[in-house]
């Protein structure tokens, strides 16, 4: 199988891309002006895109994709005036251009990704910040290209992942840093219940989405939106106990001594609809165990 991978210089894209590597795919990743290439995964065909939407349609009349999963993104909770034109550039025009040039040359099937923080308190739509704004702002173009052509798309709304190699400021790297250096970390009061899964977990939710797309009733699911949530939802008082647990010693962790985060999402969403036929069976501690291995020796 042929597959476009986009934002393969991410977590989760560079990930993905390294897993369908493994079932034997010819994975393509797209890079753009300001891509580090020294961030992808060692494997897979590289294609560099100008900006110009000729030479992208060009190239995937040219490629015969199977598929593509795009996962391109540009991330960041809060926004300044200066964040604007990436925010729009990343997160829906790339996403247009892609699924002009892809639709019109009649790629069977397409996966978008969007995120669960488009549903601030469990609303059916809520942006919990100006990027989950545009997130929405994609999928809903994406839903026109799902109505108008002949390609299958859906969507995998996604929850919050750990995993090795993981770079991202998030939680998890802020309480292996506080393990690795015993600086104190101040959090907030700790009630906000977290959604975070093993990025083994998610793999397998996309693997699952392109069997299904690749299927003879593969229609049934166009236009549709599926979710890859943990079975292991817990807050985030817990998920530092967990944590501790794993490693086998309290960390240096005061709660409550910061605010909760204008928008804080105090619950994920929990509406949704699982990608079907796909269940995790990797555990948050067996995940945290592996990464403790791999960065803590």
């Amino acid at each position: 199988m042929k597959i476009l991978v986009t934002g393969a210089s991410g977590f989760v894209g560079g990930n993905l891309a390294e897993r369908r590597l493994t079932h034997g795919d010819d994975v393509v990743v797209i890079t753009r002006s300001g891509t580090d290439e020294a961030l992808l995964p060692q494997g897979v065909r590289i294609f560099q895109h100008d900006g110009n939407h000729e030479q992208l349609s060009e190239f995937i009349l040219k490629e015969c994709f199977d598929g593509i999963v795009h996962c391109a993104t540009h991330f960041c909770g809060t926004h300044t005036a200066n964040d604007i034109d990436k925010l729009v550039d990343s997160n829906i025009r790339f996403g247009m251009h892609l699924f002009e040039a892809a639709t019109k040359h009649d790629v069977p099937w397409m996966i978008n990704t969007s995120t669960y923080t488009q549903h601030y308190e469990n609303r059916d739509y809520s942006p919990a910040n100006l990027y989950s704004a545009t997130k929405q702002a994609f999928e809903d173009i994406v839903q026109y290209y799902a109505e108008t052509t002949a390609t299958t798309i859906a969507t995998v709304t996604l929850f919050d992942t750990i995993g090795e190699g993981d770079r991202r400021n998030k939680i998890f790297r802020a309480l292996l840093n506080a393990a690795k250096t015993g600086t104190c970390l101040e959090l907030s009061p700790g009630e906000q219940l977290l959604d975070i899964s093993p990025i083994q977990n998610v793999l397998d939710g996309y693997d699952r989405m392109v069997t299904l797309l690749t299927q003879s009733n593969h229609t049934m699911f166009n236009g549709k939106v599926f979710t890859l949530p943990s079975n292991e939802r817990m807050t985030l008082r817990s998920f530092v106990a967990l944590f501790e647990s794993v490693l086998g010693r309290k960390l240096p962790v005061t709660f409550g001594t910061r605010p909760y985060r204008e928008r804080e999402m105090m619950l994920p969403w929990s509406h949704g609809e699982p990608v079907p036929g796909w269940k995790p069976h990797i555990s948050l501690a067996e995940s945290i165990q592996d990464i403790m291995k791999h960065e803590l020796g």
